[in-house]
């Protein structure tokens, strides 16, 4: 399983701000003056990340520096070892190249996007698609979606002054679809478990793009207010990132891998 150094994990917030950022530019040109908001993205009713999301890591141990104390208790019978999970199947190799989502009516093209030259992951922009806020990016340094773990999805949520492709994410709901067609013309059905909102200035808000034992996307964007900053290159930021999260019930089409 793949370790998330510290350096890495700030890379990924830096990349996230630059995300919304770009989106940023977008809205704070048509703000208007000092003083104005901008339109608001849709958010979702569930303002906070779930507690499991943020629990500590098990490496993370207790975080005070302090060895606990243990107490005596009464000795008890040994207990059998509980069994381990078995290892989600894998179902899927092969990058996403569309995705689907009803509830909101998108119907969006999936590129593929990594590293750059300084290891800052990257998101669409003019330099990699004729249209970025249409695209949706699918990272590489996170699973296939169907692989067993957590496929990482990132959209704008504004572009060239208009809502973009992940405007409505927040309004979606547990039991809303979302499809993902890999390369093959296979559509893994994937069911929103839960929709929530992050602040991506706490350290544990990255833990939503950590590996899963389960196979699950995850959709982000931004959402929030938005802050115009005439001292940033980027116009200023919204405040909270807009996470969704949906496991995979089922696969249409040919024969699944694995």
């Amino acid at each position: 399983m793949r370790r998330w150094h510290v350096p890495f994990v700030w890379r990924l917030l830096v990349a996230a701000i630059f995300l919304c950022g770009a989106g940023a530019l977008a809205f704070a040109a048509v703000a208007g003056p000092a003083g104005t908001s901008p339109a608001r993205p849709p958010a979702p009713s569930q303002a906070e990340v779930p507690p499991d999301i943020l629990a500590p890591s098990p490496e993370a141990g207790l975080g005070t520096g302090q060895a606990q104390q243990s107490t005596q208790s009464p000795a008890s019978p040994a207990r059998p070892p509980t069994p381990s999970p078995a290892p989600p199947r894998v179902v899927n190799d092969l990058p996403p190249v569309r995705i689907l989502i009803p509830a909101i009516r998108v119907d969006a093209e999936v590129m593929t996007l990594g590293m750059d030259a300084q290891a800052v992951p990257q998101v669409p922009d003019r330099t990699n698609s004729p249209r970025p806020g249409a695209v949706v990016a699918w990272y590489d340094f996170t699973a296939p979606p169907g692989r067993g773990s957590n496929a990482v999805f990132a959209g704008h949520v504004t572009w060239n002054r208009a809502p973009a492709v992940f405007w409505a994410l927040g309004q979606l709901s547990p039991g809303d679809q979302v499809r993902v067609v890999v390369r093959d013309g296979r559509q893994l059905l994937y069911e929103v478990t839960e929709t929530f909102m992050v602040d991506p200035a706490q350290p544990d808000a990255i833990r939503v793009m950590y590996p899963t034992s389960e196979d699950v996307v995850t959709l982000i964007t931004c959402g929030g207010t938005f802050v115009p900053d005439r001292s940033s290159p980027l116009g200023g930021d919204y405040t909270h990132r807009v996470v969704v999260r949906a496991k995979l019930v089922g696969v249409e089409g040919s024969q699944a891998t694995g």
